[in-house]
């Protein structure tokens, strides 16, 4: 028996595989992060058997008169190609599914030619062992695929989980290549007979009925029972779940049970449908135009559920002691300025509210303090150039003591609906 080609071919179909199940590894975090219902995370998941089928009828059709080595390289290939594509550009139902269809008609097309290949190269003795090492790497690509996504999706992102997952089609992409680059030039010379299908052979008939049979059972549980689990654990077995964290930068050392979304919020709403028992802006109204805000907070008392509650926070916008340096504090007071004039529009569109305001002492040291400054920590710093950071970071040198205190005051309107 040819234990290398085996070889080559169970690693390839091991790491080619390991994106097969990155999407429902990752379905307890995919269902709140881009608001998915339980119907429209089962359709994307039916879109990649659905393409995963197409592709098999396609693939091994193509492999009785074609190359079967190249039919595995091109879709290979693609498979590869669609994997970080996914990984880059799913984030809704729509995107995740046309990604996923192309992922899963990939994925298919790789499998039907292999199982061709294993055929040819073993004879009947050592075939059975070939096929099921051929079969077994891909069950464990797909075992790789399933956990990997869901803890790095844990621990990291959506997009990390994707991204380390596709990396892997490029390995198996490349022994692919280097098991069959001798078989990728060979000539076959196919009998006629090889397309004929004799109707009376109830061997072959039974065979395709049984199988059939087989496959819907276990391409439904495939669609059907990832999507099913992830809605019991979240809403039945009372697992906390994903709290959507929509902003417009990169948030780092935060708690790992929010998960932010770089995402315009304001478009985020309108597009979900979904009800919400509280919905937090946190210094953030300044962002909007006041067409705009008026439009989100319409749109927010409409997702509410009923006794629910809008909670938006802001910087006090008088007498702020937040410590500056004087092109910062410009721009500060002039935000903090066109955020009393939001407050009075915020007001009046939800008319029954109550304001509180929340006291923090600080007592941070200045090296800790120039560090945020030079992370652009408070918004006002974002449309800075970097020398006028650098030299508003010596003014905060000069200006304050190796122990900087002040008092940070949060302004909040709250609405019951």
């Amino acid at each position: 028996m040819n234990w290398s080609w085996i070889t080559f071919l169970f690693a390839g179909r091991f790491l080619s595989s390991a994106v097969f199940f990155m999407y429902v590894g990752t379905l307890p975090f995919i269902l709140s992060l881009w608001g998915l219902t339980a119907t429209e995370a089962g359709i994307i998941q039916t879109g990649s058997v659905v393409g995963f089928g197409l592709a098999l009828s396609i693939s091994t059709y193509l492999s009785d008169f074609k190359n079967p080595s190249q039919i595995l390289i091109f879709f290979s290939i693609t498979n590869c190609l669609f994997a970080f594509l996914f990984a880059l550009l799913a984030s809704d139902f729509i995107s995740a599914l046309i990604l996923n269809f192309f992922l899963g008609l990939s994925q298919g097309g790789i499998y039907g030619p292999s199982m061709i290949l294993v055929s040819e190269k073993y004879v009947p003795a050592n075939r059975g062992k070939a096929m099921g090492l051929n079969i077994a790497g891909q069950s464990f690509g797909y075992g790789i695929s399933l956990g990997l996504s869901f803890v790095l999706a844990n621990l990291y992102s959506l997009k990390t989980a994707f991204l380390t997952c596709s990396i892997l089609t490029i390995l198996g992409l490349l022994i692919f290549l280097a098991g069959l680059w001798k078989d990728l030039s060979k000539k076959y010379h196919f009998k006629k007979s090889i397309f004929k299908f004799d109707k009376k052979d109830d061997n072959k008939k039974n065979l395709i009925v049984s199988y059939s049979a087989h496959s819907v059972e276990l391409f439904g549980m495939w669609a059907w029972l990832p999507v099913f689990l992830s809605i019991i654990l979240l809403d039945i077995a009372e697992l906390s779940p994903v709290v959507i964290g929509l902003d417009i930068v990169k948030n780092k050392g935060i708690k790992r049970n929010i998960i932010f979304k770089k995402i315009d919020g304001y478009d985020y709403l309108k597009r979900k449908k979904e009800k919400y028992d509280l919905i937090l802006l946190k210094q953030t109204i300044h962002f909007f135009s006041s067409s705009k805000l008026k439009e989100l907070i319409n749109i927010a008392k409409k997702r509410l559920e009923d006794e629910g509650k809008i909670l938006i926070f802001s910087l006090k916008t008088k007498n702020n002691k937040i410590p500056c340096f004087k092109k910062m504090r410009q721009k500060l007071d002039n935000s903090l300025k066109r955020d009393e004039k939001l407050f009075k529009i915020i007001k009046k569109r939800l008319k029954r509210t109550n304001e509180f305001s929340f006291n923090f002492k600080v007592n941070i040291s200045k090296q800790k303090y120039l560090k945020m400054v030079r992370s652009r920590y408070i918004s006002c710093l974002l449309d800075l150039k970097n020398n006028e950071i650098l030299k508003g970071i010596s003014e905060i040198k000069s200006k304050y003591k190796n122990q900087i205190k002040f008092t940070d005051t949060l302004k909040c309107i709250s609405y019951r609906k």
